[in-house]
C-alpha cells in the first residue's frame, strides 16, 4: 500500500464558520457560535455643489465579517428537587437452555491509499461482499477509511475529514443499502458512497486526542459493549516503508475477540501484521464475488474467529417499582441484553417482563419533593433497593458571556451630501400603464381568448430639484509625484535572497525509491542556500486541480512547516537522516517545533507563502514530485499564482519526457522542469544532484546592483493655496511629510529606488509641486485649485423608471382540427404447409383465404377553418378481418440407385502325385462373377428417410479355378504371424479444427513362415531353408485431423459400420503318405501390375469366401507380390477419382467355409494375388519332394 491521495476540501472563512455555528448543551450552559456581518459606516462629507440633501455615495461600502462566541448559562428559576437514580442487576436461570450465537459489533478499517486507488480500488471494494454475507440479523457494523499505514496513522480529524472517514454503526439493512451503492459504482468511492447514504458518524461522546480521533477510541463509543467486538482491516500488500498503527493494535488484541486482517496479495503487509502479533490473516488473490471459493473460505475463516456462544437460561421475572410521594418519575430506561424505555403512569413505574440472562441496569430521573424509592425483584427476590430524598432549590440567575472575533474588516461608506441651502426635491411615483398585445394562436380553437401573459403596470419616479444660487467656495484638490533616484556609479553588484517555497509530493504513487531520491535531493538544496534565503516546505498527498492545501495544524497531519531560515532547515533535515524515520517528515517537524501555524486545513498553500515570505526577497516555487498516473493533475490556481507572482516556478519529476507529470505541467503553462530519467536513461545520484542545483542557479537567481544613497528634497506650496496632507511612498519608506504654514519642504538621503509623493491641497490658485535629487530639479508640476462661483437658482426635474411594465400577451384561437375517413381492403395472406404424407407436385387448398377490409382515420390541424400542412395523426381499424388462405404441399418422393458388385471364384485343390511336394499347377484358370444391387429409398424433401428396399440379380457367374498341388516327398512346416497396421494422419481443412474423423479403419495382415526340412526314416536329419509369405497385407487406418473453421453446411451423420468379424476356418492337416511321382515342370502364372486411376493403394484385405463391401477411399495400396510365390492372375477394382467417405453397407455376410476331401481341396478366392499363400495351412501338400504341413499360427 501506498501514501494515500486525497481530493481536498476548500473552505473559507464564511464557510468555516457556518460550519462550527452549532449550539451545544452541556450543565444548563449553551454556546453558540455564529458567523454575522458587522455593518460598514456611512461618513458624509458636505458637498456644496449638490442641492442641500442630495446625496451621492462616492465610495461604496463592504460589509465586514465577526464571529460571535455566545455562552449562555440559563436562568435557574426556585423549583422541585430533582434526582436521577441507578439500580443494576443481573438474571440467571439456574439450569441452561441452550446455546446461542453473540451478536458481533464489527469495526472494519478500508485502505484508501492512492496504491489503492491506482489498481486495486475494485478489489478494495469488493470487501464488502463477505463483510455483506457475514452479518446476522443482530450485528452491527461501523465502517472507517484511511489514507496511509503508518505507526500513527489510523485516526480522523472528525466528521469533516473527507480522507479518513468513519460511519456511523450501522446494523445490517443499513450497510447492505451503503454495500449495494459501493459494488455497484463504476467510477465511485467508498467515501462519495457515505456520504450519498448520510452515514457519517458525528463523533459526540468520542474521547478526542489533539485535533484528532483515534479509530479505536471512536469504535469504544459507538460499539454495544454487550456485543462480541471484531476488528477488520482490508488493504493491499504495502511498501517497505509502510507499518501498521501499532497503538490500535495493541487496542484490538487487548479488547477485540480478534484483529482480522483481509490482504490482497503477499507482501510487507502480512510481515508486519505477524510482527504485531495479530496473525488472523487472509490473502486475497482477487475480487472476491457472490459465489467464489474464496468468498466462501474468508466466511468460513471469519465465522472461525469472531464467533462467540454464550450459555442461555430460562427467561426471568424482573418486576420494576419507582416511584414516591410528592415526586414524579419523568424518565425509566432498562439496559443491557434488552434496551428500552419503561411505561410511566401517574408519575410512577410499574414494570413486569420475562427477561433473558445478562447484566441490566435501571437507569431513572424523578422530580418533586419527597422521597422516591425504587425496587428490583427477579423471580420474587430482591435484587436492588434505593431510596432517595428529592428537595427543592432556590432560583439563580443565568449570566450571557459573548466572545467577538472579526474575521474581515468592513470598508465605510462615503456619502456626498449636498449643503445648497433651500434646495427644494420634490419625489413622486406614479403608474406605467401596460399594454395589451393579440397575438393568433393556431393551437386554440377559433374564437377562444386566452390570457397567456397577465399584464403588470410599471412604476416611474419623478424627482423635480430646486435649487436656489449658492455662494463661491474654495477649491479643493489632490495630486502625486513621482522620482527616482540612482546613482551614477555602481558600487556593488548583490545575489537578491530568496524566500522559497517547496511542495513536496508525498501521493502514494511515489515509491520507496523515488522519496529516497527526494530525500537527497532536499539535501543537497538546503545545504547549497545561502544565509540571505529563507524555505518553507509542504509535504501534499494528492495531486489534482484544487489539492495543493494545507492538511491542518494536527500533530498527524501531513505538515507545511514555518519559513525556515538555512540553519533550521538543516537541523530538520539532519534529524531526519539522523533518525533513520525515512520519509516520516512528520516526527521531525513535530519534534522540532516547525510546524506553520498559519495553515488551517484547506488553507491554499499560496496564501500561506504569501503569509509567510520577505516581501524583499526573491519568490521562487520549487516542486519535487513523481511523474504521475493518468488521473493526476496540477493544481491549476497554485500554478497560475506562481507564474504570475514568482521568479520562476521548477518542477523536479523523478521520471522521463513522456510522463503524465511533465506533459500536465507544459499545458499548465511552466516549462522549467528537470527530468530525473531524460531520454530513457535515469541519472546517478551525483549527476542529479548537480543537475538540479545548476537549474535551480540559472532560475532563481536575481542579482541588484547598489549606488550610494542620493539626497532627496520635496516642495510643496503656492499663493492662495494650503497644502492638507502630503505622504511619501518607495521601498521600504512610507511616511507622511511635515507641513509648515500650509507648505512642505522636505529633504532627506534615500537608496536608489522610485518614489511616489501623494498630496491634498485646498485654495484657490496654483499649487505647485517639485523634486529634486543632489541639487537637480528632478520633476515639477503645477495643479490648479479653483473655488466654485455664485450660482442662480434653478429646477430641474429627473424621471427614473423604477420598474418596467410587462406588456399583456392575449392568444386568439384560429385553429381546429378535422377529421377525414376511408376505407382500404387488406388482402389476405397465403400459408403453404409441408405435408409428408402427399407426394411431390400435389397441392391442395383446405381453407380458402378471404379479403378483409380496415379503416383509415386522418387528422388536419386548420387554420381560420382551412386544412393546413400534413397530418396530425393517422390511425386505423379493422372493420373485416381478414382469412389466411391455406395450402397443403406435397414433400414425399422416392430415389433409386444401383451398385455392381463382383462375386468371387473359388478356387478348387486336387492333390497331384505326380507332382513335387507344394509344386501347383493352374488346370483351369478362375473368372470373377458380377451382380447387380437395386436400393430405392423413400424421400422427404429431397432427402431420404429410413432403411432403403434392395433386390439383388446376378448378371455374371463366377468360373472356379482348378489347381494341382504335388503331393510328393520332404516336410514343410509353416507358422503365421500378425502384421500390424500403422496409423496415418491427414490434415483435412474441410473439418473443424481439433476435431478428428476415422476415414479408414486399420486391418491388421499376416504372413506365413515356411520351414523345410529333409527327413529320414521319419526323423529330421537338416533343416534346408526357411522363407517368409506375405498372406495379407495390413490396411493403414487413416484419420483425418480438422484444420479448419466448421462449415455451415447440414450436419450429416456417417453410418456405423462394424467391421464383419472373420474367423479363419479350423482345419485339420490330413495324414499324408508319400507317393513316388515325378516332379512335373511348373510354369509360374503371369501376373498383371493393376491400373489404377489414380495413384489407389487397394486395401488387402484376407477373408475366406466373404461378400466384401463396396468401399471407395482415397488411397488403396497397390498390391504387393512376392516373387517366390506364384499367384493367380489379380484384377484390381477401377477407383473414380472424385474421393467420398466410405460407404458400407452394414449388412455383412458371415464368411462360409467349406472342407474338402483331402484329394481335392477348394480354397476361397478374393482376386487378391497374395491369397494363394493360404493354401498352405489347408494340409500336407507334395512340393518339391517335401511333404508340407500345418505347424502353428501366431
Amino acid at each position: 500500500m501506498q501514501i494515500r491521495k486525497r481530493n481536498q476540501l476548500i473552505l473559507g472563512a464564511t464557510a468555516l464558520g457556518a460550519l462550527v455555528a452549532t449550539a451545544t448543551t452541556a450543565h444548563a450552559e449553551e454556546t453558540n457560535r455564529r458567523v454575522e456581518k458587522i455593518p460598514f459606516k456611512t461618513e458624509t462629507r458636505e458637498d456644496p455643489t449638490l442641492a442641500k440633501g442630495e446625496r451621492k455615495v462616492i465610495q461604496p461600502g463592504v460589509e465586514g465579517e465577526k464571529e460571535i462566541v455566545t455562552t449562555t448559562t440559563a436562568d435557574v428559576p426556585g423549583q422541585a428537587g430533582t434526582a436521577s437514580g441507578q439500580v443494576s442487576f443481573t438474571t440467571k436461570a439456574s439450569v441452561t437452555t441452550s446455546n446461542e450465537i453473540k451478536p458481533r459489533s464489527i469495526f472494519a478499517i478500508i485502505d484508501n491509499s492512492g496504491s489503492v486507488r491506482g489498481g486495486n480500488d475494485s478489489r478494495i471494494r469488493s470487501s464488502f461482499i463477505p463483510l455483506l454475507q457475514t452479518m446476522g440479523p443482530n450485528d452491527q457494523i461501523q465502517i472507517a477509511t484511511y489514507g496511509v499505514n503508518q505507526a500513527t496513522s489510523y485516526f480522523s480529524n472528525g466528521a469533516n475529514d473527507r480522507e479518513r472517514m468513519v460511519t456511523k454503526m450501522m446494523n445490517r439493512d443499513e450497510f447492505a443499502k451503503l454495500a449495494e451503492e459501493v459494488l455497484s459504482s463504476k467510477t465511485g468511492t467508498t467515501r462519495e458512497a457515505i456520504l450519498n447514504q448520510k452515514l457519517v458518524y458525528d463523533f459526540k461522546g468520542v474521547k478526542q486526542s489533539g485535533s484528532s480521533y483515534e479509530f479505536e477510541d471512536i469504535f469504544d463509543a459507538a460499539r454495544n459493549k454487550d456485543y462480541t467486538p471484531v476488528v477488520m482491516q482490508f488493504t493491499d500488500s504495502w511498501e517497505y516503508e509502510e507499518e501498521i498503527d501499532s497503538s490500535f493494535a495493541e487496542w484490538s488484541k487487548a479488547h477485540a475477540k480478534t484483529f482480522m486482517s483481509v490482504i490482497y496479495g503477499s507482501g510487507r503487509a502480512e510481515t508486519a501484521m505477524k510482527k504485531a502479533g495479530h496473525p488472523n490473516i487472509f490473502l486475497a488473490q482477487g475480487e472476491f464475488t457472490t459465489d467464489s471459493d474464496q468468498t466462501k473460505k474468508v466466511l468460513e475463516q471469519i465465522k472461525a474467529t469472531t464467533t462467540e456462544v454464550v450459555k442461555k437460561g430460562a427467561n426471568q421475572t424482573v418486576n420494576v417499582s419507582i416511584g414516591g410521594q410528592g415526586v414524579t418519575v419523568t424518565k425509566a430506561t432498562l439496559k443491557g441484553v434488552v434496551t428500552k424505555d419503561l411505561p410511566i403512569k401517574d408519575g410512577k413505574v410499574e414494570f413486569s417482563e420475562a427477561l433473558p440472562d445478562g447484566s441490566y441496569t435501571l437507569d431513572y430521573e424523578a422530580k418533586g419533593s419527597g422521597t422516591l424509592k425504587s425496587r428490583v425483584t427477579v423471580d420474587g427476590k430482591e435484587v436492588g433497593n434505593k431510596t432517595v430524598e428529592l428537595k427543592g432549590s432556590a432560583g439563580q440567575k443565568g449570566e450571557t458571556k459573548t466572545v467577538e472575533n472579526v474575521i474581515k474588516q468592513p470598508v465605510n461608506e462615503i456619502i456626498a451630501i449636498g449643503t445648497r441651502e433651500d434646495a427644494k426635491v420634490d419625489r413622486k411615483v406614479i403608474k406605467i400603464p401596460f399594454k395589451t398585445i393579440e397575438e393568433e394562436d393556431e393551437n386554440l380553437n377559433e374564437g377562444v381568448r386566452k390570457v397567456v401573459r397577465p399584464g403588470v403596470e410599471g412604476e416611474k419616479e419623478i424627482i423635480t430639484t430646486t435649487t436656489p444660487g449658492t455662494t463661491a467656495t474654495q477649491g479643493q484638490g489632490s495630486g502625486t509625484i513621482t522620482v527616482t533616484t540612482k546613482s551614477s556609479t555602481s558600487t556593488k553588484t548583490e545575489t537578491k535572497g530568496r524566500s522559497i517555497f517547496m511542495p513536496v509530493d508525498g501521493s502514494g504513487s511515489t515509491g520507496f525509491g523515488t522519496r529516497k531520491n527526494i530525500l537527497e535531493d532536499l539535501d543537497a538544496i538546503i545545504k547549497s542556500l545561502s544565509d540571505k534565503d529563507q524555505i518553507q516546505l509542504a509535504f501534499y498527498e494528492d495531486n489534482n486541480a484544487n489539492s495543493y492545501t494545507s492538511y491542518g495544524d494536527g500533530p498527524k497531519a501531513s505538515p507545511t512547516t514555518i519559513m525556515m531560515t538555512k540553519a533550521q532547515a538543516v537541523k530538520l533535515i539532519d534529524y531526519v537522516q539522523s533518525h533513520n524515520t525515512g520519509y516520516a517528515w512528520v516526527d521531525a517537524v513535530n519534534a522540532l517545533g516547525l510546524r506553520a501555524k498559519n495553515a488551517p486545513a484547506g488553507t491554499p498553500y499560496e496564501d500561506i507563502y504569501e503569509a509567510s515570505r520577505d516581501k524583499s526577497l526573491t519568490p521562487v516555487i520549487i516542486q519535487l514530485t513523481d511523474g504521475w498516473t493518468t488521473e493526476e493533475d496540477i493544481d491549476h490556481s497554485f500554478a497560475k499564482w506562481a507564474k504570475d507572482h514568482a521568479k520562476t516556478f521548477m518542477s523536479i519529476v523523478y521520471d522521463t519526457q513522456a510522463s503524465t507529470a511533465n506533459k500536465k505541467m507544459i499545458e499548465a503553462g511552466h516549462p522549467n522542469i528537470f527530468l530525473a530519467v531524460p531520454k530513457g536513461k535515469e541519472l546517478t545520484a551525483a549527476e542529479r544532484k548537480a543537475g538540479i542545483l545548476k537549474q535551480i542557479a540559472a532560475t532563481t537567481t536575481e542579482t541588484i546592483t547598489k549606488g550610494e544613497d542620493q539626497t532627496i528634497r520635496v516642495t510643496l506650496g503656492g499663493t492662495g493655496v494650503t497644502v492638507t496632507k502630503a505622504t511619501i511612498k518607495g521601498g521600504s519608506l512610507n511616511k507622511d511629510l511635515p507641513i509648515k504654514d500650509g507648505k512642505v519642504d522636505y529633504s532627506e538621503k534615500l537608496p536608489d529606488g522610485t518614489y511616489t509623493i501623494e498630496y491634498q491641497a485646498s485654495g484657490n490658485g496654483t499649487l505647485t509641486s517639485t523634486t529634486y535629487v543632489n541639487g537637480q530639479q528632478a520633476s515639477t508640476k503645477n495643479l490648479e485649485l479653483k473655488g466654485t462661483a455664485g450660482t442662480d437658482g434653478k429646477s430641474s426635474t429627473n424621471e427614473r423608471i423604477i420598474k418596467e411594465p410587462v406588456d399583456e400577451i392575449v392568444h386568439i384561437g384560429i385553429g381546429g382540427t378535422v377529421t377525414e375517413s376511408k376505407k382500404e381492403p387488406i388482402p389476405f395472406a397465403t400459408e403453404i404447409i409441408e405435408d409428408e404424407s402427399m407426394m411431390e407436385g400435389e397441392e391442395k387448398v383446405t381453407v380458402e383465404g378471404m379479403t378483409g377490409e380496415k379503416e383509415i382515420l386522418t387528422t388536419y390541424k386548420t387554420k381560420k377553418g382551412q386544412k393546413v400542412g400534413d397530418p396530425i395523426s393517422t390511425s386505423e381499424h379493422v372493420t373485416k378481418h381478414m382469412r389466411t388462405k391455406i395450402i397443403h404441399r406435397g414433400v414425399k418422393g422416392s430415389v433409386t440407385e444401383k451398385e455392381n458388385i463382383e462375386l468371387p471364384y473359388t478356387t478348387k485343390i486336387v492333390e497331384d502325385d505326380t507332382l513335387p511336394l507344394g509344386e501347383q499347377k493352374v488346370v483351369q484358370a478362375g473368372v470373377k462373377g458380377n451382380k447387380e444391387v437395386t436400393r430405392t429409398w423413400t424421400t422427404q424433401r429431397k432427402l431420404k428417410v429410413g432403411d432403403p428396399t434392395s433386390t439383388e440379380k446376378v448378371t455374371k457367374e463366377p468360373v472356379e479355378e482348378i489347381i494341382h498341388v504335388g503331393t510328393r516327398e520332404g516336410v514343410m512346416d509353416t507358422e503365421y504371424e500378425v502384421i500390424p497396421y500403422e496409423t496415418r494422419y491427414v490434415d483435412d481443412p474441410t473439418l473443424e479444427a481439433g476435431k478428428e474423423v476415422v476415414v479408414v479403419e486399420g486391418v491388421n495382415g499376416q504372413k506365413a513362415i515356411n520351414k523345410f526340412y529333409s527327413v529320414s526314416k521319419g526323423k529330421v536329419v537338416s533343416e534346408i531353408e526357411a522363407q517368409e509369405h506375405v498372406l495379407r497385407h495390413p490396411t493403414d487406418k487413416v484419420i483425418h485431423r480438422g484444420t479448419g473453421v466448421k462449415p455451415e453446411a447440414p450436419k450429416v451423420e456417417e453410418p456405423k459400420v462394424e467391421t464383419p468379424k472373420v474367423e479363419e476356418p479350423k482345419v485339420e492337416t490330413p495324414k499324408v503318405e508319400e507317393p513316388k511321382v515325378e516332379t512335373p515342370k511348373v510354369e509360374e502364372p503371369k501376373v498383371e501390375t493393376p491400373k489404377v486411376e489414380p495413384k489407389v493403394e487397394t486395401p488387402k484385405v484376407e477373408t475366406p469366401k466373404v461378400e466384401t463391401p463396396k468401399v471407395e477411399t482415397p488411397k488403396v495400396e497397390t498390391p504387393k507380390v512376392e516373387p517366390r510365390v506364384e499367384a493367380p492372375k489379380v484384377e484390381t477394382p477401377k477407383v473414380e477419382p472424385k474421393v467420398e467417405t466410405p460407404k458400407v453397407e452394414p449388412k455383412v455376410e458371415t464368411p462360409k467355409v467349406e472342407k474338402q476331401a483331402q484329394s481335392a481341396k477348394e480354397l476361397p478366392k478374393t482376386g487378391d494375388a497374395g491369397m494363394l499363400t493360404s493354401l498352405f495351412g489347408t494340409g500336407s501338400i507334395a512340393l518339391g519332394g517335401l511333404s508340407v504341413r500345418r505347424k502353428r499360427r501366431k
